[in-house]
């Protein structure tokens, strides 16, 4: 059984396409699964089809779904497409890190028979929860390990180099996705390795085999 975080160095940066595919290609194996997002902002509880809950549930296998499907793997959930501390705000309530904390626990607890467990962040790995608690937090009170989906953007050197040398105590693999895709893919990679000993994967199959 192998447990991982899902998050990455910014938002909109392919968590779930990376959680996603991960899913299909374990299913593929014929290996067990499953899945969850506690928190999703941006979320439309009317027309929640195109969310990532969604999305996740879909290839999970699951049919016929409903918002207290979505409900039950992302308890944290508001409309606004903010941080969570301050979506939270918006809705005038507050994210209990206690309860993500042992939510997302029980979570894996349950699921301990699986091959695969996934918990996919919101945000990056230093979104605030709320004012006290980042996603950060929650990667290390879990004792979880981390994939770090990057990008292949300009600037993407200096946000992932920044964030891989303020993670503490998290084992990581870096997803390097080539995406949007640009020439200086495989030199990106290079200047990259300089900077880390962290195994860096560019495509699904690479993941799995170092997971």
């Amino acid at each position: 059984m192998s447990n991982y975080f899902i998050s990455g160095i910014g938002t909109e940066i392919g968590k779930t396409f990376v959680l996603t595919e991960l899913i299909k290609e374990i299913y593929k194996k014929q290996k067990t699964v499953n899945a969850i997002k506690p928190i999703i902002t941006g979320i439309n509880i009317n027309n929640f089809y195109n969310s990532d809950s969604y999305k996740i549930l879909e290839q999970l296998g699951n049919s016929n779904i409903t918002f207290s499907n979505i409900n039950q793997i992302s308890p944290f959930l508001f409309k606004s497409p903010l941080s969570p501390d301050q979506a939270a705000e918006n809705e005038s309530t507050y994210i209990n890190y206690d309860d993500l904390l042992k939510f997302s626990q029980n979570f894996l607890n349950r699921n301990s028979h699986n091959d695969f467990n996934f918990i996919e962040g919101a945000g990056g790995v230093f979104v605030p929860i709320n004012k006290n608690k980042l996603i950060y937090d929650l990667i290390k009170d879990l004792k979880i390990k981390l994939i770090l989906i990057s990008n292949n953007y300009l600037g993407c050197l200096s946000h992932t180099i920044s964030l891989i040398k303020n993670l503490k105590d998290v084992e990581t693999i870096i997803y390097f996705n080539n995406y949007p895709k640009h020439d200086n893919f495989t030199a990106n990679i290079k200047s990259l390795k300089n900077f880390t000993d962290l195994t860096i994967c560019t495509n699904i199959d690479e993941l799995l085999q170092n997971m």
